[in-house]
Formats: C-alpha cells, sequence, structure tokens
C-alpha cells in the first residue's frame, strides 16, 4: 500500500505526500460536512447533485475534487517545499545539522558565521555528492530511510496547514470555546508528531554523514571541499 511505502527518491516522495495531501483534505472535507448542515448543502451544490456511495457512506463530488485539487496543487507546486523555504526549515536544518557535523567531522574549525552560498556549496559537493538518492556512494539503505523520513515530516507539515485551515472554518461554522480548545490541542499533536519525526531525521542524517566520512581518503576529499567552500573559492 502507497502510505507504508519508503519512497527512493524526491520524485516518490512528492507522490506520496500529494496522495496524503489529498486523503487528508478529503477526510477534513466529510468530517466538515457531517459537523454542519449548512457546510454539506453547500458541497451538495457545487456537486451538482452528483454523490457516490462507499462503503454505506454518501459523499458529495466536492469531496472529491477539492481534496484531488489540493493533492494536484501539492504535486505541482510543491506546497510542502514552499512552506519550507517560508518558514526557514530546511535552510536551518543544512546548516545547523548537516553543514556544522560534517566541518567538525573533518577536524576543521567551524565557524561563526556560514553563509548560505557556502552552505550551499558544502551540501552539493560534501553531502549529496555521496548521499544523494539516484547516485549513492554510501549505503542506500540509510538514505532511503532519512528520505523517508523526511516525506513523513512533509506529511506532517502539510497536515497541519490543511488542519489549521479546516479549523478556521470549523470554527466559523460552529464556534465554541470547547471546539476551540480541540483545535489547538489537535494542532499541539501535530506540531509534537513533526517534532519526534524531526529528532528521527537527525539520527539518520547523522549516519549519513558518518558513513560518508568512513573512510580515510574520503575525509581528506571532503576537508579540502570545505576549505574551498568557506574560502569562497
Amino acid at each position: 500500500m502507497w502510505i507504508f511505502k519508503s519512497p527512493k527518491d524526491y520524485a516518490e516522495m512528492v507522490e506520496k505526500i500529494a496522495k496524503s495531501a489529498f486523503v487528508t483534505s478529503l477526510l477534513f472535507l466529510y468530517f466538515l460536512s457531517c459537523a454542519n448542515k449548512s457546510f454539506a448543502e453547500f458541497l451538495q451544490r457545487v456537486s451538482f447533485g452528483v454523490q457516490y456511495e462507499f462503503a454505506g457512506i454518501k459523499l458529495n463530488l466536492a469531496t472529491f475534487y477539492f481534496p484531488l485539487a489540493i493533492g494536484l496543487l501539492e504535486h505541482i507546486f510543491k506546497i510542502h517545499d514552499k512552506l519550507s523555504s517560508l518558514l526557514g526549515i530546511r535552510k536551518w536544518y543544512d546548516k545547523e545539522v548537516i553543514v556544522k557535523a560534517i566541518i567538525s567531522g573533518v577536524d576543521y574549525p567551524v565557524p561563526e558565521k556560514i553563509c548560505n552560498e557556502q552552505v550551499k556549496k558544502i551540501m552539493s559537493s560534501c553531502f549529496y555528492e555521496y548521499a544523494s538518492s539516484t547516485r549513492p556512494v554510501i549505503d542506500e539503505h540509510i538514505i532511503v530511510l532519512t528520505l523517508n523520513q523526511w516525506c513523513w515530516f512533509w506529511i506532517a507539515l502539510d497536515t497541519s496547514l490543511l488542519f489549521l485551515v479546516m479549523s478556521v472554518l470549523f470554527l466559523i461554522i460552529k464556534w465554541s470555546w470547547l471546539n476551540l480548545v480541540f483545535a489547538v490541542l489537535g494542532l499541539l499533536l501535530l506540531l509534537v508528531l513533526m517534532y519526534l519525526i524531526i529528532i528521527q531525521t537527525k539520527r539518520y542524517t547523522k549516519s549519513e554523514i558518518n558513513l560518508i566520512l568512513s573512510d580515510s581518503k574520503r575525509i581528506e576529499e571532503v576537508k579540502h571541499k570545505v576549505e574551498n567552500a568557506l574560502q569562497n573559492k
């Protein structure tokens, strides 16, 4: 089943994220339609009277094409990547988790300030050169494990955004302090899940770095590339 399948490259990861966005938004829309009669009637109006029955549950056409649109938007525009750029998640991770670990791993002094251009050079020449999913130099298994963790993180991030939007809609159509508490608790649970996923992702990433630096010849090679990057050569 696709939800349990580990992506082997970025293309497969994007496909899994898009499918998850479709399923998640479908469930959220169904929940809203059950919670509010007016919203259910709205979905029925924009469904042109078309309904499907699945496992005894009647679903309007809009319950499918709205989530389909969300899934397509994720697949085409990589919404998770846009969110990452907006929040600075990957930029922070590359610099603080990967680049600094590589620099210290080759016994080179870690600078107080590392500019974005230096981070990009080290990531390209010292990390992706060896840990790429398309041309792996180190054990491919650990690369797949790390890619899978990132996939789940982006799914949780997308779900958090969808949950936030749906919670606002839910509170508008069915306001109560209790519903607000449930919405906040749900968002907090998703944030905790993302935190736990990123901890595991760090462990796999450090294993990748350790494998890259497990060869003495490669250590010298990486150290030379680090020096060039930090000296802007």
